[in-house]
């Protein structure tokens, strides 16, 4: 499993790439949704 560090990162590098769409309350490129979803997905792999 991945270092809590880690995951924070993770989770920290999510937080900033869809700030800006969050902020402006704009829709999200499916671009921006789909590296944001699997880098949360990715998180999660190590605890199942």
């Amino acid at each position: 499993m991945p270092a809590k560090t880690v995951l924070v990162a993770w989770l920290d590098a999510v937080k900033q790439e869809t700030a800006p769409y969050v902020a402006g309350n704009i829709l999200w490129p499916y671009a921006s949704w789909r590296q944001a979803t699997t880098t949360l997905l990715a998180a999660l792999v190590p605890f199942t």
